[in-house]
């Protein structure tokens, strides 16, 4: 009897520890009022067939030029730079079956993205040429170390002037991310749980690339 205790109480102990772990870990409700309002343009304002593909730095420059806010996701190369790309190869959008994770940045610089001129751009490049005009959700994949990216996406994120969200399925990052930069409110909505939380569970609607609606609450609005 006294062993069913035990196992018990361990099991019982390692499933809150688990919730605690996955849960926000913040006092009250991110405020998404800075992000409402706008269309988001999944992976930059793309179209393949007019010379523009997915994250990409014209795509983007054309989201924040149309008004819509941007959702890309960021990885790190061999030598630990940021890069803007959703896919941990570059088979899908290279033709190449290699990690990101395996390149050098100078490396990855030569390859282009769907057969277009565009290269693969840093996270510093994106956010060089944005003026801020519109908001960006920024997910950082768990390809790599949660320690490294978390905090080197960051520190390129330091003196950006527009507002942001940094999300990841990961929740290791968000105990990183509170750390990190404690500060922030709704621009960092915790690194520490996963989208469907935040409303992002709709299939995104099809404008020039996928576009999706955040509303005030943080839920998709109606296509």
């Amino acid at each position: 009897m006294i062993w069913f205790i035990t196992c018990f109480a361990v099991i019982f102990a390692m499933l809150g520890g688990w919730s605690w772990l996955i849960a926000p870990q913040m006092d009250k409700k991110p405020d998404f009022t800075a992000l409402s309002g706008f269309d988001y343009a999944h992976r930059g304002l793309h179209k393949l067939s007019d010379g523009v593909p997915e994250n990409c730095l014209t795509g983007f420059k054309l989201a924040e030029e149309s008004g819509y806010g941007m959702e890309f996701d960021l990885q790190l190369t061999k030598d630990k730079k940021v890069v803007v790309h959703h896919d941990a190869t570059l088979l899908r959008s290279c033709g190449d079956d290699v990690a990101i994770a395996d390149l050098t940045y100078a490396e990855l610089r030569r390859y282009r993205l769907f057969g277009t001129d565009e290269h693969i751009p840093l996270f510093s490049e994106v956010l060089g040429i944005l003026k801020g005009q519109t908001p960006l959700i920024i997910e950082l994949k768990s390809y790599n170390d949660p320690a490294e990216l978390c905090e080197l996406a960051m520190e390129e994120l330091e003196g950006y002037k527009g507002h942001y969200c940094v999300e990841s399925f990961d929740p290791k990052k968000g105990k990183l991310s509170e750390h990190i930069n404690a500060q922030l409110q709704y621009e960092l909505l915790s690194c520490k749980d996963s989208r469907r939380r935040y409303g992002f569970t709709g299939a995104p609607r099809d404008l020039r690339g996928a576009v999706i609606s955040l509303d005030a609450c943080g839920e998709l609005a109606a296509a």
